[in-house]
């Protein structure tokens, strides 16, 4: 993981916890403009993350407009770094809202060559939830930590 954004993950880590309501992600990657992207451990989707609002709210419907504008394009910066990381042609975006009281997106990447459901939502995945091993878990953090820093970043060397 490259320095800053290991800081960056470290300082997400000790922060991103909401005040209000609790939620807190897993294996944080990287503060974004508005959010915080963490690594879902789910070794059906290597890569699945969350990207959590960093502000509470409980609505996406009921967030301010700017901010849900920032939101979305912390979304779309954490799907792009997500897809480069794993080699995947779609990363699926989900917003439920029903489990946890605290606006944050789903972010799934898909590759339909070895999905066994790739026209059907990730929820309809046959196999249960595990965990990722270890050593996986940190190479696809550090992954899309290193894809995060070279989106913002372009001109930075690998």
């Amino acid at each position: 993981m490259s320095s800053s954004l290991s800081r960056n993950a470290e300082s997400a880590a000790h922060s991103n916890a909401c005040a209000q309501c609790g939620f807190s992600l897993w294996l944080p990657i990287a503060a974004l403009d508005v959010s915080t992207l963490g690594l879902y451990n789910d070794a059906r989707f290597p890569g699945r993350c969350i990207l959590a609002l960093n502000d509470h709210a409980e609505d996406f419907a009921l967030i301010p407009e700017k901010l849900a504008f920032e939101f979305v394009l912390d979304a779309r910066h954490a799907a792009r770094a997500i897809a480069i990381a794993m080699k995947v042609p779609r990363v699926n975006y989900a917003i439920l809202g029903n489990a946890e009281p605290h606006v944050h997106f789903h972010l799934i990447p898909r590759n339909p060559s070895d999905d066994p459901v790739p026209n059907r939502s990730p929820w309809n995945h046959p196999d249960p939830v595990r965990k990722l091993a270890p050593d996986l878990r940190d190479e696809i953090r550090s992954g899309i930590a290193a894809a995060l820093e070279h989106l913002r970043n372009p001109n930075t060397r690998d």
